[in-house]
Formats: C-alpha cells, sequence, structure tokens
C-alpha cells in the first residue's frame, strides 16, 4: 500500500476517513503507545494507579486493534472503564486509544477513532471525554492539530511521531517496530528509559508491563491472545486493588496460557511445513473472494454447532474436554478478514501464514486434549439430553466434516491427513457412557375441588 502523507493532524484526519474502522483503532493505538513514556514521566500526578489505568488502557487498545469483532463480549466494559480511570490524567493518548476501542461494537464513520486533542489538555473530565468519543474524526484532528500548534513545548514533543505515522499508513494493522525507519527521538527515549528505571524497581508490580511494552515497542508482541484473556478477565475489582494483585492476576493468566499452550502434538494433527505452506498462501490469496467464504463459512459452522449443543443441553459453556473448539472460529474469521482487507501482497501473505499456523497449533491442542482426556471414565458425567445434544451438533457428521475440511482447506493438506480421531473418538466415547442418574422427581401432593 503507498504510504499517506501525515504531516499534522489534518492529514491524518484525512487519511483515517478512507480507513476501515479497525484500521482506525490500530493507528491510534499506536500512536498511543509512541507518545506514552513521554506522557507518563512528564506527568506530576503519575501515581502507580494512574499509571496502571493507562497501561490497561494502551492494552485494551492494542487488542481491540487486532483481535475480531466476535472475540470482544467483555472488552467494550473493559475500554471503557479504562478510560474513565486514566480520566483525569495527562496520559491523553491512552485514554483516546481506548475509547477507539470501547467504539468497536458500533462502527460508524463519525466515530472519533483518533481524538488526538485528550492527549494535550488536562482540563478535560473522564465525562467529557466520553462525550467528545460521540464527534467526528474531523473535529478531533481538527482540533488536535489546533492545540498542537498553539502550545509549542507539547509540539516539540509529539511532532517526531508524525514520521513513524507516515510508515503505519503502509503497513495497515501490522505490528512492527513503533520506530521503524529511525530509532526512537530523544525526548521518547530518555522518558521510556526514566520509565523503565522507575518501574525496575518495583517488578512485583511492573515486570509483565515491561516486558509487554517493550515486545510491542520491538514490533514483537507478546501472543495476543494472551493480552486478550488480561483485558477481559482481570476483574473491576483486581484493577481497582492496584497493580500488585493485578500482576498476580496476570501471572496466574499466564501459567494457565502457558499450560494450555504446551502439549505433545498428536500425530492426527500434521505439522505445516513452511515452504509448503507459503506456496499454499498464495493459491489461498489468488482467490480471496472464495478463501474468505470458506473461511466465514467455516466460522460459522462451528459456531452455530456450539450455540445449538448450549441450547439443548441445556448448558452454559462446553465440556472442558471440548474447550479447545471455541477457539477455532474466531481465527477463521481473522483469515476471512485478512484475505479482504487493504494491506499490501506481502503483508497479506506474512499476516496469513501466521495466522494459519495458529489454526494448526490449536487443532492440534484439541486433539491433544481429548487424546488425555480419553484415558479416562465419561461414564456419569453427562445427563442423557447433554449427551443427545452432543450426538446432533458437534458430535454429528456435518459438524466434523466442517472441521475437517475447513482445516485441511487452509492448511493445505488432504482430509485424509487430518483424521481428527481423538475428537471423533472421544465424541463416540460419550454416547457410549451411561448417563448420570437424575433424581426423581417427587410426585406433586393431590389436588381436590373445594
Amino acid at each position: 500500500m503507498v504510504q499517506a502523507a501525515i504531516r499534522d493532524g489534518a492529514s491524518a484526519r484525512a487519511w483515517l476517513e478512507t480507513q476501515p474502522h479497525q484500521v482506525r483503532i490500530w493507528f491510534a493505538a499506536r500512536w498511543a503507545l509512541r507518545v506514552a513514556p513521554v506522557l507518563f514521566t512528564d506527568s506530576n500526578s503519575a501515581t502507580d494507579h494512574l499509571i496502571l489505568m493507562s497501561l490497561r488502557a494502551l492494552l485494551t487498545a492494542s487488542v481491540a486493534a487486532t483481535c475480531s469483532a466476535s472475540e470482544f463480549d467483555n472488552l467494550e466494559q473493559a475500554a471503557s472503564a479504562a478510560a474513565r480511570a486514566a480520566g483525569g490524567s495527562v496520559i491523553r493518548s491512552a485514554v483516546a486509544a481506548a475509547e477507539a476501542g470501547r467504539t468497536f461494537h458500533n462502527p460508524n464513520p463519525s466515530d472519533p477513532l483518533f481524538v488526538d486533542d485528550h492527549i494535550h489538555s488536562d482540563q478535560h473530565s473522564a465525562a467529557q471525554i466520553t462525550a467528545k468519543a460521540a464527534s467526528t474524526v474531523t473535529n478531533s484532528l481538527e482540533h488536535a492539530d489546533t492545540i498542537m500548534r498553539t502550545t509549542g513545548d507539547l509540539y516539540h514533543i509529539t511532532s517526531p511521531v508524525f514520521p513513524a505515522a507516515v510508515i503505519d499508513t503502509g503497513t495497515p494493522r501490522e505490528w512492527r517496530p513503533l520506530w521503524p525507519s529511525k530509532p526512537m527521538a530523544e525526548k521518547f527515549l530518555s522518558g521510556w528509559e526514566s520509565m523503565k528505571r522507575s518501574m525496575q524497581t518495583a517488578p512485583e508490580k511492573w515486570a509483565f508491563w515491561l516486558e509487554w511494552y517493550e515486545a510491542i515497542l520491538r514490533g514483537n508482541p507478546l501472543p495476543w491472545d494472551l493480552s486478550l484473556r488480561i483485558a477481559k478477565e482481570v476483574t473491576e475489582e483486581q484493577w481497582d486493588a492496584g497493580p500488585e494483585t493485578v500482576a498476580e492476576r496476570i501471572e496466574e493468566i499466564r501459567r494457565e496460557f502457558e499450560q494450555r499452550a504446551s502439549f505433545e502434538r498428536p500425530d492426527s494433527v500434521p505439522e505445516l511445513e513452511r515452504q509448503r505452506l507459503a506456496e499454499h498462501v498464495t493459491q489461498l490469496l489468488a482467490n480471496p473472494k472464495m478463501t474468505a467464504i470458506a473461511a466465514q463459512g467455516t466460522a460459522e459452522t462451528l459456531d452455530r454447532a456450539i450455540r445449538e449443543f448450549l441450547d439443548k443441553a441445556p448448558a452454559n459453556c462446553l465440556p472442558d474436554e471440548l474447550i479447545h473448539l471455541q477457539d477455532l472460529p474466531p481465527v477463521f474469521r481473522q483469515i476471512a478478514e485478512i484475505v479482504t482487507n487493504s494491506a499490501t501482497t506481502e503483508a497479506k501473505e506474512r499476516r496469513l501464514a501466521e495466522e494459519i499456523e495458529a489454526l494448526n497449533q490449536k487443532v492440534a491442542q484439541l486433539e491433544a486434549h481429548l487424546k488425555e482426556a480419553r484415558g479416562k471414565t465419561l461414564n456419569g458425567r453427562f445427563k442423557t439430553a447433554a449427551i443427545e445434544s452432543l450426538g446432533k451438533t458437534i458430535g454429528g457428521p456435518w459438524f466434523i466434516g466442517a472441521v475437517a475440511f475447513g482445516t485441511c482447506h487452509f492448511f493445505g493438506v488432504s482430509p485424509s491427513d487430518l483424521t481428527l480421531e481423538n475428537l471423533r473418538g472421544w465424541l463416540n466415547d460419550v454416547n457410549a457412557a451411561e448417563p448420570m442418574q437424575e433424581l426423581a422427581k417427587p410426585p406433586l401432593p393431590p389436588t381436590r375441588d373445594v
């Protein structure tokens, strides 16, 4: 993609008005991430709570810019809370990006997905920021440009961001280094070094955040699935309790995440060979419409089967053995988004290969988990209604076929190479298991007319 000429707020506005909603979130998030170290160190009121809430806003915004819409069940509330908590601070870039994330559920061309005017003024309350989030991109950026140009010192701080933003416009939604063409400007470098030294004195509070920001800075972010879980699973009470409590919860989430990611690959899911995958990706991109239809159709088929099982079982969630199934539809949707977006062919090839490898990993995790589970008895685990529901939905041949053909289409392998033997075997085991003994309902007392 050709790079846009970003020189000021007005030119940024002109480019953003031509971009899809999620690209605007991504642009705001990367701007915020570049500016954050200076704003942290320049703030006279950068308490632990303020820094934590601003980091939360940055994390939420970066996740909003990256993950698919189907993964945002609870993220809107998290972004809004982060924006409110950071609302009285000088760290307006984080707030602006978080507000961008908050509007993700309701995309509209007039949403203010880059509200940079909040970076530079302490006069706005959280309520005003939220109100400003109802204004247009045009007004936001015009006001941002005015403030920057009339506040010389602040303009000096933010002006080095424009060259990096220009490069961003050529690679929308890519997470390359924050400063790709030149070393970090002195003001930002000194701000980051100061912030890092301060955080290193309290690793029990900030160790994760240092690792997370440095990974973003280098263009090698931590796994987005991990960041999404943190954004969604750390509770409001834990955020309010302070950085040590949040650090402890993040460590728990990370440990669970790594345990799920660690497994012995089963023979039933072939590992992808890089060169062959690269050639297959080229073929998939040669017909992007059909590739997107296949990905979206598989996602919808899997989602429908899961919903129908939960409705008919009835149940609030999948059995533990099938928990990895819910990880598959978002990956298929992300594949559909990649092949239809406006990025360069090179960027699409890279992202599509990464997403297919992620899909392969998740299917292998599902099979490995079920292989281990098959060694345990299922007698008495499920009610009759749940067993029947599994047989008609997730256990049906149409569902197994959708998983097999959908994944094989993107792996570039024959369906005979993907046996899914553990998924099929476990579902057969459930069907043959003795159902849970249900207590008989006591008879109602006889009634009589009076």
